[in-house]
């Protein structure tokens, strides 16, 4: 596959300042990447789960949604797959490429918006991955991400969506200090600080009966929903999940 162009960078730019300076301060310090090892093994188990289940065996096509520092998409590659990463901090990607030039790996990495991934070819996938993604994604940006994993992925191919999901009718509003105020904004569905939705405050997610419903929406069919302990101690978390979803 030849990339066509960088795609394009549709987000906050303090945002994307904030993740790359996470990605170096990590890098830095000498950990896994932007989770623990624990973290990846999880995730490397229930992708390894979904292959299985699915009988997609190497070399087929794999594409890690919010990459990071590459670890996933580098296992993928070792095993024999056709492996990309997309992440929109080119700091997680610089550290991913160094990493695949360490150690001969094919592994492909791109900056990138999930959100507009015209990087990629159409039918290209045969796995799509959401690395703990897409759940930091709001408003209308959700729905043009689906679009595109749809677009993207092999008719036939597999989406492996999920991670933690919240309660249903989530209500929050909390004052911190005088000026200060966290709340939860039911249409993003997201903590808004001070009128802005703030990183470490957007793991609130859609219930699994509303994500279920962005996936059928894009396309996909699911085939499959597999629950699991929720990770983190957050009242408004649920429990986590898999969700293994085919586009026709």
């Amino acid at each position: 596959m030849t990339f066509r162009r960088k795609t394009r960078i549709m987000t906050n730019n303090h945002d994307l300042q904030n993740w790359g300076r996470l990605y170096t301060d990590e890098r830095t310090v000498g950990h896994a990447g932007w989770s623990s090892e624990d973290s990846y093994k999880l995730k490397q188990s229930r992708i390894s789960d979904a292959l299985v289940c699915h009988a997609i065996s190497p070399p087929a096509t794999f594409l890690e949604l919010g990459c990071g520092a590459g670890n996933v998409t580098l296992w993928m590659a070792g095993q024999g797959y056709n492996a990309y990463g997309i992440d929109l901090a080119p700091e997680g990607i610089d550290w991913a490429q160094d990493r695949a030039k360490g150690i001969n790996c094919s592994a492909k990495f791109i900056v990138g918006d999930l959100a507009d991934m015209s990087g990629f070819d159409s039918d290209y996938f045969d796995v799509v991955f959401d690395a703990d993604c897409i759940h930091m994604i709001i408003g209308s940006k959700r729905q043009d991400t689906f679009a595109e994993v749809y677009r993207t992925t092999k008719p036939g191919g597999l989406f492996i969506a999920g991670g933690n999901v919240g309660y249903a009718n989530i209500q929050m509003k909390v004052k911190s200090g005088q000026e200060k105020r966290l709340f939860f904004d039911t249409d993003n569905q997201c903590f808004i600080l001070n009128g802005d939705p703030k990183y470490n405050l957007k793991y609130i997610h859609r219930t699994e009966k509303e994500l279920a419903k962005e996936i059928e929406y894009a396309g996909f069919r699911i085939r499959c929903v597999q629950h699991h302990p929720k990770r983190g101690n957050a009242s408004w978390i649920k429990d986590s999940i898999a969700i293994h979803a085919v586009k026709p």
